[in-house]
């Protein structure tokens, strides 16, 4: 660790704090029983931007899950109660990119293959993070890897200041790529994340701290190397 040089953030649930996140959706208004089923979806995930329309969406019944699958970077799917749902990016739901001026992550709903809505959660950052970063810039280089879109870039680039270099849309492979191309450079890479889509960033990495929010109702920080 005394040989760090480099430290690469993830952004959601990362740099962001998910408890404070404010939760809007985009489309028809949801029945009580759409409400259940993509809550029910939701509950499967770990990732922060899941947890957060858990959070949103109260709770009426536990409905039956089956064949869930979660594809890193992309987003989940199962069969819940007799329904087919997909939840994730637009290219996961929707087969294709999606154009939207709101800014915050977007999370798309689908069922039974019928396009629904999505969820944009505008992201609140942790408290003091300005002060952190300006105290981490005087000794190491600072990136920002995030499988997130880019909307919220220009706003990041005030928080952290223009020498932050910023990637954004990147996919788990993306990420441990970044991390290799770093290593290539002799870079001595910490990689700070959520321990969810940035498992072989972690692996590659010199070394990794995975952050977690209430994941298991508590708070917790593990460290990898």
């Amino acid at each position: 660790m005394a040989d760090i040089d480099t430290i690469v953030f993830d952004k959601t649930g990362t740099i962001t704090e998910q408890t404070r996140s404010e939760i809007n959706f985009q489309g028809s208004p949801l029945t009580d029983e759409q409400c259940q089923l993509i809550r029910s979806l939701a509950n499967q995930s770990n990732h922060p931007l899941s947890k957060g329309i858990v959070s949103y969406l109260s709770f009426s019944k536990a409905l039956p899950v089956k064949s869930y699958q979660e594809f890193k970077g992309s987003g989940t799917c199962a069969t819940i109660d007799g329904h087919y749902l997909k939840m994730g990016s637009a290219e996961f739901v929707l087969g294709k990119n999606f154009m939207s001026s709101n800014t915050g992550s977007k999370i798309f709903i689908s069922i039974d293959h019928e396009f629904v809505g999505y969820f944009i959660l505008k992201n609140s950052y942790r408290k003091d993070l300005q002060k952190i970063v300006s105290a981490l810039t005087s000794r190491f280089n600072l990136q920002i890897l995030s499988g997130d879109n880019d909307s919220e870039e220009m706003f990041l680039k005030t928080l952290l200041g223009e020498k932050t270099k910023m990637l954004f849309n990147q996919k788990p492979e993306d990420k441990l790529k970044v991390i290799k191309e770093l290593q290539n450079h002799v870079k001595k890479v910490l990689m700070i994340g959520d321990g969810l889509n940035d498992a072989g960033a972690f692996k590659q990495s010199d070394v990794g701290i995975a952050i977690s929010d209430n994941t298991n109702k508590g708070n917790h920080t593990t460290i990898s190397r």
